[in-house]
């Protein structure tokens, strides 16, 4: 058994070298594995050790990293009515060709410091006490820029879809910061991209003169149910219609009782005369039945006169015949008399009736124009009100209108484009690191790994030679075969 020179030696074996080369081994890779499995067999203790110590602070950091949340939000950015115009009737369009251009600019705008800066303060991220001015603005710009860098900007390609996700390890933070990327952006982008705050200005305006018109219009509502105006013209033609009815009846009125008191006053003069067997006027009274009785005494009167003159041609008055019609005569008279009398008081009567009527109706015509007076200064009330309804009607019209044109002006300045929001972000139920399940199994293959690998490695650099590959490897032989040295005990 020959050794080789110069090698360190393995007492358990002794080593025959025969004149073979290592390609034609025959049972090399039986031999390989057996050899890596006598190495893992030999360094076990070790690489278990390294297996736990491996896994178990791939256990630890798993369980004690802070779990990351992520929050997602899309929106989407539409073109221009005429920019789809443009595309539908194959007309080559310069915001169609730019399509990505205008996308970047969007996204540019979406991750530029102004809005980061506005989601900052809004949400107080960068918050610090005790802390100079100097470090305060320090700790506002990092947090920009964090935030910058924390904000993933996605699109799809050949889509005006934007994606966006930011992580947090507060889960409804992350949901705030998103939403509050997309309310300033949208803001910021209109304040970018529009000229002039017209479209603000009529919006208020709007709302002023609304307002204006809207007290107009109680105000005109309560002062119909106050007065009972409903509709002047038609109120003001049934006034004068009736106004127009009482003149007539005091007119009537009035002409009948100067009548009445024109024949009193022949009548009294009559009475006066004592001229009772002719009154004229008593034929146009209102007691015809008394009249009839009147006309009765005054022929019996005539009878009795026509009489008594008949016997005077004969007789003299101091005859008994002309005596006894002479007092005939004077009583018939007397009862003329007082008939005359009677229908006097009554035609005084019904000329006081009538001056009462007359009266009465006066005081209504009096009361009916000072109602056309008054209603007149509520006509005006009401008129001027209208007016003014009309005229608040007029300008909210003219405003509205105006608005709309300048809202056509402001989509016009917004380079045709509107911003929708497909979906906000909301708080997120479930972590995204770490992801416990993957990080075990990952760390299960990594410990083995590793752990092998590092046996295998020292096993590479030890020297020392105890293996048929070493002495092939060294020696460039092959070995026959190993005897193992043993004590023999000599009997």
């Amino acid at each position: 058994m020959n050794r080789s020179p110069d090698l360190p030696h393995n007492p358990d074996h002794n080593i025959i070298f025969p004149h073979i080369s290592r390609e034609e081994h025959p049972k090399r890779q039986v031999l390989l594995m057996r050899r890596s499995l006598q190495v893992i067999f030999k360094y076990k203790k070790m690489m278990f050790a390294l297996f736990l110590g491996i896994f178990a602070l791939i256990v630890l950091a798993t369980y004690l990293i802070p779990p990351t949340y992520r929050a997602q939000s899309t929106i989407i950015v539409e073109r221009h009515v005429e920019t789809e115009k443009a595309v539908l009737l194959g007309i080559e369009s310069q915001q169609v060709r730019d399509l990505k251009d205008w996308l970047i600019a969007e996204i540019n705008i979406l991750q530029s410091t102004p809005v980061l800066e506005r989601v900052v303060t809004g949400l107080k991220l960068a918050e610090a006490d005790d802390v100079s001015p100097t470090e305060k603005e320090q700790l506002h710009l990092q947090a920009i820029e964090d935030l910058r860098k924390g904000l993933l900007v996605e699109n799809p390609r050949k889509s005006n879809v934007i994606n966006l996700q930011i992580e947090n390890s507060d889960p409804e933070l992350a949901s705030q910061i998103l939403n509050e990327v997309v309310k300033n952006y949208q803001n910021y982008r209109n304040k970018v991209y529009s000229e002039s705050n017209s479209y603000l200005f009529f919006q208020n305006q709007i709302k002023s003169a609304e307002k204006g018109l809207l007290d107009k219009k109680l105000e005109l509502a309560a002062f119909k149910k106050q007065f009972g105006v409903v509709s002047p013209d038609e109120q003001v033609e049934i006034i004068l219609r009736k106004l127009s009815e009482y003149e007539k009846s005091l007119t009537h009125t009035r002409t009948e009782r100067i009548g009445k008191q024109a024949r009193l006053e022949i009548l009294r003069k009559s009475l006066g005369d004592g001229r009772l067997t002719n009154i004229p006027v008593l034929e146009n009274t209102e007691t015809p039945n008394r009249y009839m009785y009147w006309a009765r005494i005054r022929i019996e009167l005539l009878h009795l006169e026509m009489q008594r003159d008949s016997l005077l041609l004969k007789y003299t008055p101091e005859y008994k015949g002309v005596k006894n019609l002479t007092i005939q005569i004077n009583t018939t008279k007397e009862k003329m008399y007082d008939e005359v009398n009677q229908i006097l008081e009554e035609e005084n009567g019904r000329v006081a009736s009538l001056m009462a009527e007359e009266s009465e109706l006066r005081s209504s015509i009096a009361e009916i124009k000072n109602e056309l007076k008054m209603f007149s200064e509520k006509e005006v009330t009401f008129t001027e009100l209208s007016r003014q309804i009309e005229n608040k009607s007029d300008i909210y019209s003219l405003l509205l209108n105006q608005r709309d044109e300048a809202g056509l002006s402001l989509a016009k300045g917004l380079h045709g484009i509107a911003v929708r929001v497909v979906s906000e972000a909301i708080t997120p139920v479930s972590p995204v690191k770490p992801n416990k399940k993957l990080n075990l199994f990952l760390g299960f293959f990594l410990a083995i790994f590793v752990s092998l690998g590092t046996v295998l490695l020292k096993e590479y650099f030890d020297n020392s030679i105890d293996t048929p590959e070493k002495i092939e490897r060294y020696i460039g032989l092959p070995v026959l075969a190993t005897v193992v040295d043993c004590n023999v005990k000599s009997k």
